[in-house]
């Protein structure tokens, strides 16, 4: 049985990234929860939780479909007790212009072979 390209690509990639969904205001939405787990975000702001997102408060808020995502590189922090090297992208959701999408990618072990 070959596994198609799409779902061999997910089933590698996602133990590396994830991607959380919240208002251009903040609220948390949803998430995948491939890298930590977003149960107490639920009702919450995701720019008072990260104050990395909170300094980009006014970015996010009037980013637009058309524009570049946000891209933050070599973030070191921790996540739900995850600690690590993260990347950050954020775009506008493709279908809803008022929902944004963070993508966090865990590059703790590429960024720790540079530093060594």
């Amino acid at each position: 049985m070959h596994m198609k390209l799409q779902e061999l690509k997910l089933r590698y990639v996602q133990r590396f990234s994830q991607i959380v969904v919240f208002t251009h205001d903040g609220q948390f939405v949803d998430s995948c929860n491939s890298l930590a787990e977003t149960h107490t975000w639920h009702g919450t702001s995701l720019l008072d939780r990260f104050p990395i997102l909170s300094g980009l408060q006014d970015a996010i808020k009037i980013m637009d479909q058309g524009l570049k995502p946000i891209c933050l590189p070599a973030i070191e922090m921790a996540i739900e007790n995850r600690p690590g090297v993260f990347d950050f992208e954020i775009y506008v959701h493709p279908q809803d212009p008022d929902l944004r999408v963070w993508m966090i990618y865990d590059q703790t072990p590429f960024y720790r072979y540079l530093q060594e």
